[in-house]
């Protein structure tokens, strides 16, 4: 006997009606945009729902879930508030479409943001909430000699154990019974849209509030910056050719962790608070110099600039993706925040959690400079 395997209908409709109104929504708020898929399995989500999507297009969030839970008839003020009540209370699809919206609504807001910190840290996943062991760039063992008789030699790598761990996070917020039952889309937007931005900021001032702290590693028990590791200036000064050269030759001669090797580290990023910003800014200037002394060798190096340094220090870093010193991520499988929705008793309307996975750490000093500025 043959067997097949068919996508259930209510799930077919469900899927359908989560892409139409995830653009409806998208393109309700004050800055329209449109539904992206980023993802391999959302892209196939898309392309699975998006014929019979269109049926639903430009549906509100009544329409909806009138059409969830069955409903006939005209749509009118008086009975929109009984056919949300309804769908929310009913074992219609209804919460679960809406929970799938506002998650990927929530997702597409919160990508238009770009922190500083994802310029200048290597993005890991993180399986689990225990402590994380990282391996940094130099710790495999280095090749030996093959004997005569055609033996492989055994090779050896130190283990400092520099543990990074995942930290969940999370807020509760309102929206009321007389915004669903308005169909306000744009209004939910915008509290999405400010949900994302606000947890961008988040995740940029925990990291920042980590590399400014200037954490002690756990290899050597000494601070990320300090005259030990050769990587912090003895006297601050601001940016120009000279401490740029300086601390370009501080990480050139940068050793693996068994110092046997040179990691001839190239600064490929300078980051700055505000104070710092202008005289950066004047050492990426491409100009035609006269003379070889008004060559400027660093007009490539990408400025960053970061408004939580609130001093006049400055920093130059190698390619995170080359030579990481500090990383980020969020728990394996999730994107980003994401959204839960609760429907408490006594309570007109819903109440709807954001939540986010979020971990950042130092593992390493080899790809990173600082200088206190002046």
């Amino acid at each position: 006997m043959r067997v097949s395997i068919l996508h259930d209908e209510l799930d077919g409709r469900g899927g359908a009606m989560v892409v139409a109104l995830t653009r409806s929504l998208l393109r309700s708020g004050e800055r329209p945009i449109k539904y992206k898929p980023r993802s391999k399995a959302e892209r196939e989500f898309l392309a699975r729902h998006e014929e019979r999507a269109r049926q639903y297009a430009g549906l509100g969030l009544v329409e909806i879930a009138a059409e969830c839970i069955v409903h006939r008839g005209r749509i009118t003020m008086h009975n929109a508030a009984k056919i949300i009540t309804r769908a929310f209370e009913s074992t219609s699809d209804f919460p679960n479409i809406f929970e799938n919206v506002l998650n990927k609504v929530l997702l597409a807001r919160y990508e238009l943001h770009m922190p500083t910190y994802r310029q200048v840290a290597a993005e890991r996943p993180f399986n689990d909430f225990r402590p994380h062991p990282q391996v940094r760039a130099g710790e495999f063992p280095p090749l030996q000699p093959v004997t005569e008789t055609g033996e492989l030699m055994y090779g050896t790598s130190n283990d400092y154990g520099t543990n990074v761990t995942l930290v969940p996070y999370g807020v509760v917020f309102p929206i009321s019974r007389q915004m669903l039952v308005n169909d306000e889309l744009g209004a939910i937007d915008q509290i999405l849209g400010s949900a994302g931005r606000i947890v961008s900021i988040f995740e940029n001032q925990t990291f920042w509030s980590l590399v400014l702290s200037n954490p002690v590693l756990t290899e050597d028990n000494t601070a990320v910056f300090a005259t030990a590791h050769g990587n912090l200036a003895g006297a601050g000064a601001s940016p120009s050719v000279t401490t740029y050269g300086s601390a370009r030759a501080a990480l050139r001669a940068m050793k693996t962790p068994d110092g046997n090797y040179f990691l001839n580290v190239e600064p490929r990023i300078v980051v700055t608070g505000p104070y710092q910003e202008t005289a950066a800014e004047q050492m990426r200037t491409r100009i035609a110099p006269v003379l070889t002394t008004s060559v400027n060798p660093f007009e490539d190096v990408e400025l960053v600039t970061e408004p939580a340094i609130t001093d006049t220090s400055w920093y130059l870093l190698a390619d995170p993706d080359e030579q990481p010193n500090f990383i980020f991520g969020n728990l394996k499988g999730s994107d980003g925040p994401r959204i839960r929705i609760f429907e408490p008793f006594g309570y007109q309307g819903l109440k709807i959690s954001v939540e986010e996975d979020f971990g950042a750490g130092a593992i390493d000093f080899r790809g990173a400079y600082k200088n206190p500025g002046a």
